[in-house]
């Protein structure tokens, strides 16, 4: 689980810079620097700062690193996100979009999938035998079937699952994604390799599929909003063009 402490302590290490040599960069001492990152001294807000700069990290490296410094956000049950989203009468916005040729799918911030209109729930063969989220799903092998660019975005997958688990951490269903996850030696890989973080995608990066009943391949933009404003349901589409991905084997 994304921590802290440990974050940091990755960070100075894979730059191969001792104590020594990172403390002036963020501004402290190197015995401040050992307190804090064997865990007995928590820093300021200055000095979270001070380890942005110091360790040059890009805009979704340093959200990521305040919100570990930050205490964790509480997820709000499954059955209470779906009973808010039938009492606002919401789930009608997934007929809308099926008769527009639209893939819809509400999802908490975990991606797990709270409720889809059909062309969704076919777009994602096994999607309840992988837990539920599409974070877990992109890691299990029905997605190797209908993902034609799996092995490209499967790190993009990876940096979303690290944001996404530093914000939540100590939420019992974060740790069981995570156990999800932890299934898959692929996965388990690129947590390893990289410090990739990321929160959401460009509409213009597509995703390349496979019809899973047909098998004809077609491109997805796709668009995600917080649609009640309050960070736990958000409305995900996926508006079909021709495809345009890697060429089909």
């Amino acid at each position: 689980m994304p921590d802290f402490f440990e974050w940091i302590w990755e960070l100075r290490t894979r730059q191969d810079l001792s104590r020594d040599k990172a403390a002036p960069l963020i501004g402290i001492s190197a015995s401040y620097l050992t307190q804090i990152e064997t865990k007995r001294y928590p820093p300021e807000r200055e000095v979270v700062d001070g380890l942005i700069i110091g360790y040059e990290l890009n805009d979704m490296q340093a959200r990521h690193l305040y919100e570990l410094w930050e205490p964790p956000v509480d997820l709000a049950p499954l059955d209470e996100l779906r009973a808010r989203l039938i009492t606002s009468g919401q789930l009608e916005l997934l007929d809308y979009h099926e008769h527009n040729d639209v893939l819809a799918v509400y999802i908490d911030y975990t991606w797990h999938v709270l409720a889809a209109n059909p062309s969704a729930v076919r777009a994602f063969p096994g999607l309840n035998a992988a837990g539920g989220s599409i974070l877990s799903w992109y890691f299990h092998p029905a997605a190797r079937d209908v993902i034609v660019d799996w092995e490209r975005g499967a790190p993009h997958i990876v940096a979303t699952t690290k944001a996404v688990l530093g914000r939540h951490r100590n939420s019992p269903r974060a740790l069981q994604l995570l156990e999800q996850l932890r299934k898959s030696s692929e996965f388990n890989q690129l947590w390893r390799d990289n410090i990739d973080i990321a929160y959401g995608r460009a509409p213009t990066d597509l995703f390349h599929w496979r019809d899973p009943t047909t098998g004809e391949p077609f491109s997805l933009a796709v668009q995600t909003s917080d649609h009640f404003g309050t960070q736990d349901i958000f409305l995900s589409c996926g508006f079909r063009r021709p495809y345009s991905g890697p060429p089909i084997q």
